[in-house]
């Protein structure tokens, strides 16, 4: 037996009938998070292009299977409210529960199955990302999250499917053979990658429906996957504990990389004043300083949400919250950016991967001078979000970013009974309520 035959043999094992309350019970929790950001992708400016595409493709809102998890995997990643796994650096959400839900609904898939799915998803995803390094893989130029997609999504397909544990395997192993690594930049106009990712996504999928239909896979092939990636000796093993139980939920619109920096400076801010601040001295890991310390002004929505200084200046209104980014400008306050310095912290570097911190200290006109540290973040696995909490999540984001604050109540009642009711199917009224 190859690894990636155990591997599916592993993801097979769960079943409805043996699925722990507690995973039961976070995959409820991971689609009700994952599906507030599908319904904000909908209003943000730059998916208007994806909603134009989907329109050509499919002429019609019910769409194609496969369409439809290219459309809603991209409207949900573009939001950066998805969730997302340290370790591997991977948000499995935003692949794993559209695909779910759009594969439940066409072959009206019970509610219980659709859980295992989602966790069936997290697990392949993750592992996946883990395995090759994900974490610092990244900031060598590969997203880990496009590179596992197809995985993921194979799984997630193949365990609504009802596919045996050979059959996963040449699912896993197809969709590993139409992965791409490389998303390219755009000349003009928004980001490709959003796109991308979501085309990852439908081929996962359709690895899993040609495994079902009887074409197979090279088992071997995951050596040449991690090869590809300078990962010599890939293994694939599922993790001791399941993968879905270490995700991080986002309370804002942001790269996860500057949340902890954020919200050190919200906590060291306290009730000051931003034009009483003289200097801010912002400490984070060495691998993503490059990435969020840039202190140029953000000339778009997606150069706003990786900015932790921009997002220091919005902290305390409703920009923060804003998934539109409407007001670059953060309505003329005061400049910030100018006034605020990054650098590495040697023990904030040895703690990552596994702790994405931030340690922030602020110097006030005055001479007073506020510090705070943050490893884990708000929402992160060591603090995780339930339900209330990420119904607040969901209001605060709706309410600034121009939708029903109403909304997130509503889908939280329909997520929070999911696998509850034998034999009941809620798919199609998952999906009808992120269409509105």
């Amino acid at each position: 037996m190859s690894g990636l035959e155990a591997f599916a043999a592993a993801l097979c094992a769960t079943r409805p009938e043996a699925l722990d309350e507690a995973l039961a019970e976070q995959a409820r929790l991971r689609i009700f998070d994952t599906l507030l950001a599908t319904l904000v992708g909908r209003v943000l400016d730059d998916t208007k292009p994806l909603l134009a595409f989907h329109r050509v493709m499919v002429g019609d809102a019910s769409g194609r299977t496969a369409d439809l998890i290219r459309l809603h995997v991209a409207l949900t990643r573009s939001t950066e409210i998805d969730d997302i796994e340290l370790l591997s650096c991977v948000t499995p959400g935003s692949v794993v529960v559209p695909t779910a839900l759009i594969v439940a609904a066409a072959r009206e898939v019970d509610d219980a199955t659709l859980l295992c799915a989602v966790v069936a998803g997290y697990e392949a995803m993750i592992d996946l990302g883990r395995a090759i390094g994900g974490a610092h893989l990244l900031y060598r130029g590969v997203w880990p999250t496009y590179a596992t997609g197809p995985f993921g999504a194979a799984a997630v397909s193949a365990t609504l499917l009802g596919l045996d544990a050979g059959r996963t395997a040449n699912a896993l192993a197809l969709a590993l053979a139409r992965t791409a690594l490389l998303t390219g930049r755009s000349f003009a106009g928004p980001s490709p990658r959003f796109h991308l990712l979501g085309c990852a996504a439908a081929e996962g999928y359709a690895a899993a429906e040609a495994a079902a239909a009887g074409l197979a896979g090279d088992g071997s092939i995951l050596t040449g996957f991690g090869d590809s990636l300078g990962v010599e000796g890939l293994a694939l093993t599922p993790s001791a504990a399941p993968p879905i139980l270490d995700v991080d939920s986002k309370p804002f619109p942001t790269a996860r990389q500057g949340l902890a920096a954020v919200e050190a400076f919200i906590a060291a801010k306290g009730n000051g004043r931003l034009e009483d601040i003289e200097r801010v001295e912002v400490e984070v890991p060495a691998a993503y300083l490059a990435m969020i310390g840039r202190l140029e002004a953000p000339k778009d929505r997606i150069a706003s949400l990786v900015s932790a200084a921009f997002q220091m200046a919005g902290a305390g209104t409703g920009d923060l919250y804003d998934a539109r980014r409407a007001d670059l400008g953060l309505s003329g306050r005061p400049g910030l950016l100018g006034r605020i310095e990054f650098r590495e912290a040697a023990d904030l570097t040895a703690r990552f991967p596994r702790q994405w911190g931030g340690r922030v200290t602020i110097h006030f006109a005055s001479g007073e001078r506020r510090a705070a540290c943050v490893l884990d973040a708000l929402g992160s696995a060591a603090h995780p979000f339930g339900w209330d909490e990420l119904r607040v999540k969901g209001e605060r984001i709706f309410r600034a970013s121009g939708l029903d604050p109403e909304a997130p109540g509503r889908l939280q009642d329909l997520c929070a009974d999911l696998g509850r009711r034998p034999g009941q199917s809620t798919a199609k009224a998952l999906l009808e309520m992120v269409r509105a």
